[in-house]
């Protein structure tokens, strides 16, 4: 009878210290955005195991005048998103998910290039890869393309001239997705 017990024990003692936890929450954020001083974050909320929707806020606040690598961008955005988990958003998983914003910000790509304004929405859809830890850290990997549609794009050149729009302006972009959570 000690062996049945000590048998059963143990193997209850693997069973959950092996078993994942189902979340309900999840709070995320963009750490290669902050080598721009973009500061992004989603809360999501698990609402049937598969589906998680919440809101997303992304703070630009870069310097005025940006470097060859990352233009500057001081402003912000609201939105919301929704992903989709093929197994769980618990567990490790294939994904699909949108985000859609309202953007309100201006931009200094560089000291000699200009200065931008963009009012806006933008959507933006991804698939990718989640990968949670027992602990309960995730790590999201995806790809994706965005579309922008802004009311507003004024440019000052570097010569003070007003020009009626974007030069380089791409209604549709790639993009990926590089995220780290918590979910609880």
């Amino acid at each position: 009878m000690k062996k049945y017990l000590v048998a059963v024990v143990i193997l209850l003692s693997n069973q959950l210290a092996f078993s994942k936890e189902i979340y309900n929450y999840e709070i995320r954020t963009a750490p290669v955005a902050l080598i721009a001083r973009w500061v992004t974050l989603d809360f999501s909320f698990n609402i049937n195991n598969q589906w998680a929707l919440g809101p997303s806020v992304v703070i630009y606040a870069a310097p005025e005048i940006g470097n060859m690598f990352t233009p500057s961008y001081n402003g912000s955005a609201v939105g919301a998103h929704a992903y989709y988990y093929f197994n769980s958003f618990s567990d490790d998983s294939w994904y699909f998910g949108n985000h859609a914003f309202y953007e309100n910000y201006e931009s200094y790509p560089h000291a000699f290039n200009g200065h931008y304004e963009f009012k806006g929405f933008k959507f933006n859809s991804k698939a990718g890869y989640q990968v949670v830890t027992i602990s309960g850290f995730s790590f999201l990997l995806g790809l994706g393309a965005e579309y922008r549609d802004y009311d507003q794009k004024n440019i000052d050149d570097s010569n003070g001239v007003n020009t009626p729009k974007f030069k380089d302006y791409q209604p549709v972009v790639g993009f990926i997705e590089a995220k780290v959570g918590y979910k609880f």
